[in-house]
């Protein structure tokens, strides 16, 4: 790692005497970091979306007289505590003036009350190095910015929740992938596909005739952004029918202790619900038509999250000559499956077992 220049005056501020990487919390050092005297037209931001002892996922972006110069999408790195600070790196790639994709690294150090950020591409180039402050001020890196102090109602019935809980962070409230997501009557599935050098992880929601799907992939750099997918209409599939894209740079889900947590507000616009906070109650307030024909059991979503394209070939074997398209997990309004050929035409093999051919044009 580069080692860090820092002018005496800075390093007296940075070092504080009581001050220890140990005692921080990690977490804290999650939302929004700009530049010195930073502008809407003018500014260098570094956000941090998610941060604990071992990982790190991060946006940057850098804004000069209202036009966005540099700017690339959430990469996951490493993160290691020392006695008196807390290291971070992080790969990444970008696009350049001429459109060739190129990659760099960020090295992060981070204080009592700033982050030395230092970013550069591969090849030498410096896109910043300098501090960055917390949007929050004053900022406390002992403090955890997540908060489960907080109750939430759908239809004005409060949900109740097991250990595994809903929480707020940077004013954005996340909610496990099970529990109020099954009240809103949402079927939720968990993938995780690895296929040479490529990791990817799927979650995909579905009602009545919509289907969600996040996903993000890891090409060896480490995971990149998760994206959100969208197919609605009446025979919506996630392989045949015209999809539609969101951004959600700052509503990243988040992976917690081996959990996942989706952005509920990203969810409840997308199917169409309201949310709303009642701060004198400290409640969520989430007004949903719940009404669903595609709700299914938890039994079965579990069958159908546990359909993986090993299981999909068990089925293909009973047909002569069909072999495997790829290891995508696809999904429609009411099912999963995957995708095989047999001499030139491709199928559908689904998780109970069904094959129907796919008509192409």
């Amino acid at each position: 790692m580069k080692k860090f220049i820092i002018s005496t005056v800075s390093a007296l501020l940075m070092f504080g005497a009581t001050a220890s990487a140990h005692s921080y919390n990690n977490s804290a050092f999650m939302g929004k970091w700009f530049s010195a005297n930073a502008s809407d037209t003018d500014k260098t931001q570094l956000y941090i979306s998610y941060m604990d002892k071992n990982q790190i996922c991060v946006d940057f972006k850098q804004i000069t007289d209202g036009k966005e110069l540099f700017d690339f999408t959430e990469y996951t790195g490493n993160v290691t505590n020392k006695d008196d600070h807390i290291e971070a790196t992080v790969k990444f790639d970008y696009t350049d003036e001429y459109g060739t994709t190129k990659s760099g690294f960020m090295e992060m150090a981070m204080f009592i009350d700033n982050i030395w950020l230092s970013v550069y591409s591969d090849s030498g180039i410096t896109f910043y190095n300098n501090a960055v402050y917390s949007e929050a001020r004053p900022f406390n890196p002992y403090r955890s910015p997540f908060s489960s102090q907080f109750k939430l109602k759908l239809n004005d019935a409060e949900q109740s929740f097991g250990n595994v809980k809903p929480f707020i962070v940077n004013g954005t409230t996340y909610v496990p992938l099970r529990g109020v997501l099954d009240a809103m009557n949402i079927n939720v599935y968990w993938d995780d596909i690895t296929n040479a050098d490529v990791h990817t992880q799927y979650i995909t929601t579905n009602r009545n005739t919509k289907i969600l799907q996040f996903a993000r992939t890891d090409n060896g750099r480490g995971f990149g952004p998760w994206t959100l997918t969208s197919w609605d209409n009446a025979r919506a599939d996630t392989y045949e029918t015209a999809a539609g894209t969101a951004d959600i740079s700052e509503h990243q889900p988040i992976i917690m202790n081996n959990r996942s947590y989706v952005p509920l507000r990203v969810l409840s616009e997308c199917y169409g619900a309201v949310i709303d906070w009642d701060d004198a109650e400290k409640t969520v307030l989430l007004n949903d038509d719940i009404a669903s024909d595609t709700k299914k059991s938890e039994s079965e979503i579990d069958k159908i999250q546990m359909f993986t394209s090993a299981k999909a070939d068990e089925i293909a074997a009973n047909y002569v000559g069909m072999t495997r398209y790829d290891i995508t997990p696809r999904y429609t309004y009411k099912s999963k499956y995957y995708i095989y050929s047999q001499e030139g035409k491709l199928f559908k093999v689904f998780y109970d077992g069904t094959v129907s051919d796919i008509v192409t044009e």
